[in-house]
C-alpha cells in the first residue's frame, strides 16, 4: 500500500524481530497517504492469534473492502470446503 514495511525495524535483526513479535508501526514517512480504513484492515489481520484474527466475513464487510468489489467479484475468490 505504501512501498515501505511496517515491520522496518534498524537492523535486518530489528526487522525480523518485529515481524516475529508482530511489532508493527505504520510511520507517516511510509504511511502519510494511506487511509485510516486501510491501516485498520491490515491491523486487523496483523494478529497472531488466529482466533482473534479477522474473519474473511469481517474482511468482506470492512468499510475498506466494501466499496472495492461488488458481491459477484467476491464470489471467484472464495474457496468452499
Amino acid at each position: 500500500l505504501s512501498g515501505g514495511s511496517p515491520f522496518l525495524g534498524e537492523t535486518r535483526e530489528e526487522t525480523f524481530v518485529n515481524i516475529s513479535a508482530v511489532n508493527y508501526h505504520f510511520s507517516e514517512r511510509y504511511f502519510e497517504h494511506v487511509s485510516p480504513y486501510a491501516k485498520d484492515f491490515i491491523g486487523r489481520l496483523f494478529v497472531r492469534d488466529q482466533r482473534k484474527r479477522a474473519t474473511v466475513d469481517e474482511c468482506l464487510r470492512h468499510p475498506w473492502t466494501r466499496g472495492l468489489f461488488s458481491q459477484e467479484d467476491f464470489k471467484q475468490f472464495v474457496v468452499y470446503d
